[in-house]
């Protein structure tokens, strides 16, 4: 018949052995602890604190509950942890990480580049592009991947910052340019540059008694204009 131990413990050995697939660290113990603490409380028993059983409550008949595999190995499994917009840079974190394991970062294009913490649990990325970008990390184990883990982010995009009109003279800024990246200013004729960095110019009227109608400034970054 489907019920008792000869239907239950199959069930509960593969769970056992899900565990075992994204935590091979564990000891069997660990894994028994961790299948006890997710069960489900079912059957409309009363559940309680018993001594001897530390995995949560327990019930006589019901033992600590069903099973239940996706929380079971959701408990234990790595995930990758950190921002999912990235303004200059972010840290990342594998939690659940398996002792003994290493970290593979790597990210899916030139816009956020590994600073620190390749082969560790938590990593350092920078900004370096405009693109929207995914953090990937590869978990090794005894020289075999075990999992992949991937986390899909949003890049800030600079923007040109200053007044709209100049009675005498103003500065700009283009905010949030990922390190790395060149700026060309161009500014109208009828304005004066008195000052420049990559990503500030400041500028003045040319004359002030023959006022601007209107002007602008442009700051060019790798291929993307901001006006």
């Amino acid at each position: 018949s489907q019920d008792g131990t000869s239907f239950s413990a199959p069930q509960v050995a593969g769970v056992a052995a899900l565990i075992l697939s994204v935590r091979p660290d564990l000891t069997g113990q660990q894994v028994r602890n961790v299948i006890e603490q997710t069960a489900q409380k079912v059957g409309g028993y009363s559940y309680a604190t018993t001594s001897g059983r530390p995995n949560g409550t327990w019930n006589q008949e019901m033992g600590y509950g069903l099973v239940d595999a996706y929380a079971a190995v959701y408990a234990v499994a790595p995930r990758l942890s950190g921002p999912a917009s990235v303004c200059n840079q972010a840290t990342y974190t594998i939690k659940n990480l398996p002792q003994g394991a290493t970290v593979q970062w790597s990210a899916s294009n030139n816009s956020m580049t590994l600073q620190s913490g390749q082969g560790t649990a938590t990593a350092l990325f920078r900004q370096t592009g405009l693109a929207n970008s995914e953090i990937r990390a590869a978990i090794r184990f005894n020289g075999a991947t075990i999992a992949n883990l991937a986390q899909a982010i949003t890049v800030c995009q600079p923007f040109l910052s200053g007044p709209s009109a100049i009675c005498n003279q103003a500065t700009y800024t283009v905010e949030n340019l990922p390190v790395g990246l060149q700026v060309q200013w161009q500014v109208h004729p009828g304005l004066h540059v008195y000052g420049q960095t990559n990503n500030s110019i400041s500028v003045s009227k040319q004359s002030l008694t023959s006022p601007i109608e209107k002007g602008w400034v442009k700051a060019t970054i790798v291929g993307t204009n901001t006006t």
